[in-house]
C-alpha cells in the first residue's frame, strides 16, 4: 500500500510538471509581446525594458520557466537584496547573512494589462472550483435538496 501511495504521488507530481512545462512552452513561444500589450505600441523602449527586467522576459526561456515554477513553489531561498521579497514573504523560515529561507504563498504575479494582482481572483476561481467538483455529488444533492425543500 505505501508503494502504491507513493507512486501516485510521483506520478502527480510528474502529471504536474508536464502540464506546467507544456503550458510554460505554450505561452513563451506564442509571438505575443507582453510588454508592448501593456504599454501600448507607441511607448518608449526605456519602460519596456524595466518591464521585460522586473518579469524575467529580457531573459532565455529556460530560465523564465525557472522563474515561474519558483514563484509557484511554497518555500524559497531569496536574497536579501531582492526587489521581489516584499511581494513572496508569508514568513521567514531562517535568516543568513545575504539569503533568507522563507514560507510563501504561490505568487501569480501581476496581470499585463491591468497591472492588478491575480491572487485573489485565482484563488475565487480554485474556491468555486473545489467547491463544485470536489464535494461528492450525492452531498451536493442532499444539500441541494435541503435548499430547495426550504424555498
Amino acid at each position: 500500500m505505501f508503494y502504491y501511495i507513493l507512486k501516485r504521488i510521483v506520478l502527480g507530481i510528474f502529471a504536474v510538471l508536464a502540464v506546467s512545462g507544456l503550458v510554460c512552452v505554450i505561452v513563451y513561444f506564442t509571438p505575443v509581446d507582453p510588454a508592448r500589450m501593456s504599454f501600448g505600441q507607441r511607448t518608449d523602449e526605456e519602460t519596456i525594458e524595466i518591464f521585460k527586467k522586473k518579469y524575467f522576459l529580457d531573459q532565455g526561456i529556460g530560465m523564465q520557466v525557472f522563474h515561474y515554477f519558483e514563484d509557484l513553489s511554497p518555500i524559497l531561498w531569496i536574497s536579501n537584496s531582492d526587489t521581489r521579497l516584499e511581494d513572496y514573504t508569508l514568513f521567514v523560515l531562517k535568516k543568513f547573512k545575504m539569503h533568507q529561507l522563507i514560507v510563501k504563498h504561490p505568487y501569480f504575479r501581476k496581470s499585463y494589462t491591468s497591472g492588478k494582482s491575480v491572487w485573489n481572483t485565482d484563488r475565487i476561481i480554485l474556491s468555486f472550483c473545489t467547491l463544485v467538483y470536489a464535494i461528492p455529488s450525492y452531498i451536493s444533492a442532499i444539500l441541494l435538496q435541503w435548499f430547495l425543500h426550504f424555498i
